[in-house]
């Protein structure tokens, strides 16, 4: 348990390390964002800590793939995203719209019937970031999976952007 807290303390303290070392500018082709976040899914009560790389592939649109690692009560779940982003506004407030696939990764124990769950899913959502300073923003998510009856996530963190 003792070891458990200082590696996400060192992790925690990478990260801001990270973000407070490189220079940014706005939202153009070739930028690249790294965002932390916190992740909850509200029909399942699962949450989790999630690792985005976002690469700009044109002006406006971003290809984002995600690692989430999740911790439900007994077992163990993960989750990988691949989405693109449309950001709407380029202000200190940017609005983007999402659209992607997704695979959810879930082992259970004690549960004869089913002990391993994998499936994939659309990803549909709209999100806000907002710039703190050049460097580092805040982000807020909100992603719906339509055809795993309506599973909606909630994600909230930060992000660093990194050229």
């Amino acid at each position: 348990m003792v070891m458990n807290i200082k590696i996400k303390y060192l992790f925690l303290g990478s990260v801001m390390w990270i973000l407070l070392s490189h220079n940014a500018f706005g939202q153009y082709q070739e930028q690249i964002r790294l965002h932390y976040s916190n992740e909850y899914g509200l029909g399942n009560n699962l949450f989790g800590f999630n690792l985005v790389g976002e690469y700009f592939l044109i002006d406006n649109l971003s290809f984002a793939p995600s690692a989430t690692i999740l911790f439900p009560a007994t077992g163990k779940a993960s989750a990988f995203n691949f989405n693109a982003r449309y950001y709407f506004t380029e202000e200190d407030i940017q609005l983007y719209g999402l659209a992607g696939y997704g695979i959810f990764r879930r082992r259970y124990e004690h549960n004869p019937e089913l002990n391993f769950d994998n499936r994939g899913s659309i990803n549909l959502g709209a999100g806000v970031l907002y710039k703190i300073y050049d460097e580092i923003g805040l982000n807020f998510e909100i992603k719906v999976q339509p055809q795993n009856n309506g599973e909606v996530w909630l994600k909230l963190g930060m992000l660093y952007y990194i050229n």
